[in-house]
């Protein structure tokens, strides 16, 4: 199962207009859309749940950070905070309770 998770790609496309951040993905064959206001809570479909997360997306210098301040339901704050390697690499930092790990992805 994991190798076929490494082995898959993920489609992504953000945009930002303003203070609007707009995210389009498909995973595991959904495809999904929302748009954010930085700076301010709102929700973001998870479809590894069938649910729904609350989510704060904010900008720090280069990085996009977003802060889910209870990820798992049951109090556990997340904070991802990602920035361009160069063209192809985007590299994400994140912190899930007392976690940390990074992840890197590439431009298939």
């Amino acid at each position: 199962m994991v190798q076929k998770i490494q082995k898959a790609t993920y489609p992504v496309n953000a945009s930002l207009s303003g203070d609007k951040f707009t995210f389009k993905y498909e995973f595991m064959g959904i495809k999904l859309e929302t748009t954010f206001t930085l700076g301010v809570e709102g929700e973001e479909d998870d479809s590894t749940v069938g649910g729904k997360r609350r989510v704060i997306y904010t900008i720090e210098g280069d990085h996009l950070v977003a802060v889910y301040p209870n990820r798992d339901g049951l109090g556990t704050s997340m904070r991802m905070s990602s920035h361009f390697v160069d063209d192809d690499t985007i590299h994400s930092d994140v912190q899930f309770g007392d976690l940390v790990g990074w992840i890197v992805s590439k431009r298939c």
